[in-house]
């Protein structure tokens, strides 16, 4: 495990320091020199807005491969991810992990606060675990995203399974609709990204997107991995104990309502 210490981080780029955490009002980038195929690099942020205007922070990391930002073997782009933002005055707790891919010769983090927001890191490290401060104690809810992205295909039941494997107490699934009005767990309009196959979900029944595969673009191990009903993905969470919290694709509402009006 690499350990960074946020005094050092503090003292290299100007930046306020008290008490173990470091304070960020700007942008800061930090590479992160040692790491591995299979390594997760840990955030964990306390974002403050005291404007009560939009503040808005990212939290992320960048890859590379020969000075050129990283694209997996599907030539898509590995962007940085993590934006954490919201409305009013008060606190937010973050905590995130990216996993970083293989065939990346070079990582970095990347911090930066707009509108008003602060951040206050608490804790950056590089290890084979993920750092979750999970007990009741601790103040901090943790969330998995898409199921347990990094490790499984996003929106998959193995995905789910492994984010209750990890002892996250919620997480997040995108919703969307089939032509024959099924609602089922995607995160995009299309199947493009997360499948072997291409078009719009909302145009295709569920035995045809049922006919591509959701798991192999990340690993030959979840290769077969089907498109998941909501229904299957809030039972399994139900029996497991997460709480599911549902997110609508950016046009499902008015796609909805044309198809079935």
């Amino acid at each position: 495990m690499e350990h960074y210490s946020l005094k050092e981080i503090a003292a290299e780029n100007g930046i306020y320091y008290d008490q173990g955490i470091l304070k960020l009002e700007d942008e800061l980038k930090i590479p992160i020199s040692k790491f591995s195929y299979g390594d997760i690099v840990s955030i964990d942020a306390t974002v403050k807005n005291e404007t009560g205007l939009f503040g808005q922070c990212y939290v992320g990391v960048k890859f590379y491969k020969d000075g050129k930002r990283f694209r997996n073997k599907d030539g898509l782009l590995d962007e940085y991810s993590g934006i954490c933002q919201f409305y009013g005055r008060g606190y937010r707790e973050y905590l995130y992990h990216f996993v970083i891919p293989d065939g990346v010769d070079a990582v970095e983090a990347f911090i930066s606060c707009e509108n008003g927001g602060k951040l206050f890191i608490k804790r950056l490290e590089v290890s084979t675990h993920p750092f979750v401060p999970n007990s009741p104690q601790s103040g901090i809810k943790c969330v998995a995203h898409l199921g347990m992205t990094g490790y499984a295909p996003r929106n998959t039941m193995a995905g789910f399974y492994l984010a209750k494997r990890g002892g996250y107490r919620e997480c997040v699934t995108n919703t969307n609709f089939t032509k024959d009005g099924y609602l089922v767990a995607l995160h995009n309009n299309t199947i493009d990204e997360t499948s072997n196959g291409r078009g719009l979900i909302q145009e295709m029944t569920l035995q045809e997107a049922r006919q591509y595969d959701f798991g192999g673009y990340v690993s030959d191990v979840y290769k077969g991995s089907e498109l998941p009903l909501l229904s299957d993905v809030v039972k399994f969470m139900a029996k497991s104990g997460m709480r599911p919290v549902l997110r609508l694709s950016s046009d499902f509402l008015w796609r909805k309502q044309a198809l079935f009006s």
